[in-house]
């Protein structure tokens, strides 16, 4: 039912449970919402500071009173070992194990550059006291699709930093052409002359350059 219509209802306890060793950390108070819903979404934080051990664990969720009395709920039926209708379905822990799947993103963030995207993501495991340093990329590559007329002269960077998610950085298609053409030789000196009329920028011409012949250099290019 509905928190207003339960008598003397003031807010709900969240709690971990292990299986074997009881509660785990510290209970969350939800107070009962007075909204026209029947649910409500609360989260766990730091969960990381919490000395989990090996183990299956569940949630707990129990109603109370003003004066933290505990409200009465319905007999559970069924046999000793059923999930009580207040207790979540198991989970199991493994402390500092490595979890292969990644959280679903609903929506990709748009970032300057990598360093922008990096910065903002140290700063929120500052904020969650996780170690800034941990977080690092995991993978980049170029976005495929269509093109529209609006992002013709666009493309999109598509950075990945585990568990925290991607990013997307959009880049000129001119300046990425350039950057591919000057690493596809990297020991090849030139330069590049790129002339622009009004808004529209031509394709980049290569102008040949001659470095001195030395020593010095050829130990720069080796």
């Amino acid at each position: 039912p509905h928190p207003g219509k339960v008598s003397g209802l003031d807010h709900f306890t969240v709690q971990i449970i292990s299986q074997n060793d009881g509660p785990v950390g510290k209970s969350k108070k939800v107070k009962a919402w007075t909204p026209n819903r029947l649910q409500c979404t609360t989260n766990l934080a730091k969960l990381n500071k919490i000395e989990f051990e090996e183990g299956w664990h569940f949630i707990r969720v129990m109603p109370w009173t003003a004066d933290v009395d505990p409200i009465p709920l319905a007999a559970c039926s069924a046999s000793e070992g059923a999930k009580r209708s207040y207790d979540s379905e198991p989970f199991y822990v493994l402390p500092g194990g490595n979890i292969e799947e990644y959280p679903p993103q609903r929506a990709i963030p748009i970032e300057q550059s990598l360093e922008h995207a990096r910065f903002r993501l140290q700063l929120t495991a500052l904020g969650d006291e996780r170690d800034p340093d941990d977080i690092a990329i995991s993978g980049v590559a170029w976005a495929e699709g269509g093109r529209s007329k609006k992002t013709s002269r666009q493309e999109t960077l598509h950075a990945k930093f585990g568990r925290e998610g991607a990013v997307q950085i959009p880049l000129s298609r001119m300046l990425k052409t350039i950057e591919q053409r000057i690493l596809a030789e990297p020991k090849h000196p030139s330069g590049w002359r790129m002339q622009i009329n009004l808004d529209t920028a031509e394709p980049p011409s290569e102008v040949g350059l001659t470095l001195p012949s030395s020593a010095a250099m050829d130990s720069f290019l080796a």
